[in-house]
């Protein structure tokens, strides 16, 4: 039933694991900030994936592919954001 009232999902995100990158703690930083701005973005304009009202525990999220060179800590945060978003809607 929607009576207009806004949602607040809580997502705690503990860890990830990025397996052959080096990041210095700014770009630790930049990575969060890209990944959480992704997530919010996603939420905002498609709202929570599946029946994800009960989601409790561990969730993980299917592998990103980089292209050859070396990714950004923008481009990592926006393809990590991604695949926690599809790993939630089960696609």
């Amino acid at each position: 039933m929607d009576n207009g009232a806004a949602i607040n999902w809580d997502i705690q995100i503990d860890r990830i694991v990025l397996d052959g990158i080096q990041l210095t703690r700014y770009q630790q930083m930049q990575l969060k900030e890209s990944l959480e701005a992704e997530l919010s973005r996603m939420f905002a304009g498609k709202g929570m994936p599946g029946d994800t009202r009960a989601v409790r525990g561990k969730i993980c999220a299917t592998p990103i592919y980089l292209p050859p060179g070396k990714p950004g800590p923008v481009q990592l945060g926006k393809q990590i954001a991604s695949s926690v978003y599809s790993s939630l809607s089960g696609e």
